[in-house]
């Protein structure tokens, strides 16, 4: 992971303390993290800032098994709304999994 999405890992808790610096829980987890993340906890002593845009992440489903999929982070400026898109190249072994998981969701859902 580069430099970059690393400082964008940090900027949302970030962002809440600096919204809601007297949440008890959130200062909790920040701690938290800290603690069990040495790489966490240099980036946020540092005042570290980044911002998320688009990156590929690699992730592991329990019923589709790993998936490399475009991760994109749509913010509406001045309120704490975000929404993360996951996406698969067209035609590709990931966008198969997908759909896998999509149709197995309709199956498990509906009666």
């Amino acid at each position: 992971m580069d430099g970059n999405n690393e400082r964008a890992l940090v900027a949302d808790p970030r962002q809440a303390v600096t919204a809601y610096p007297e949440d008890a829980n959130l200062r909790s987890l920040i701690a938290e993290v800290s603690d069990a993340s040495p790489r966490f906890r240099d980036l946020w002593d540092s005042g570290a800032a980044g911002r998320h845009v688009t990156s590929r992440k690699v992730m592991h489903h329990r019923l589709a098994g790993e998936l490399t999929l475009d991760c994109d982070v749509l913010t509406v400026p001045g309120s704490d709304l975000k929404i993360t898109l996951y996406t698969a190249a067209a035609d590709s072994p990931d966008a198969e999994r997908l759909e896998f998981l999509r149709v197995s969701a309709v199956h498990t859902i509906t009666p």
